[in-house]
């Protein structure tokens, strides 16, 4: 007598869509988590390539009496473009010899293209650093880039 049972040979159509439907949802969340962690991660490399060069600048300051010029990033060991995600420049109070800003402005390979950080040297406060691309940066606040 012959058996009346048969073998599944694959999954049915339900058991698919089930399997889409949870990959979809899982998407749906990681995508933009993955998306936030990789702009952290680039206004972190940003923060951190200036800040690098903060203590060659306050070696410059105590050699030369003055803020390094606009011109030359070299003077402080750097160049314009040492960095893929974006480029530097110096920029010098023009009433206070020792004050200035070192900027980096992020470029449009990046996710925050066009965003920038900023660390401004006061004669009485030291080093500050200020960014426009995101909150919560450890050691840089978010606010208005000049």
């Amino acid at each position: 007598m012959p058996s009346t049972t048969s073998r599944q040979l694959g999954f049915t159509l339900v058991e698919l869509m089930i399997v889409v439907t949870i990959i979809g949802i899982l998407s749906s969340i990681a995508v933009p988590a993955y998306h936030n962690y990789i702009q952290k991660s680039e206004i972190t490399a940003g923060v951190s390539t200036a800040s690098a060069l903060t203590t060659n600048i306050d070696l410059f300051i105590q050699e030369n009496g003055k803020f390094p010029p606009a011109t030359d990033l070299s003077e402080i060991g750097a160049t314009a473009t040492m960095s893929a995600l974006g480029t530097l420049s110096l920029l010098p109070d023009t009433e206070v010899a020792e004050q200035g800003v070192l900027l980096f402005e992020f470029n449009a390979t990046t996710s925050v293209s066009g965003k920038k950080v900023q660390w401004r040297k006061s004669a009485t406060t030291g080093w500050q650093c200020i960014q426009d691309a995101a909150e919560h940066i450890k050691g840089c606040q978010q606010g208005t880039i000049m």
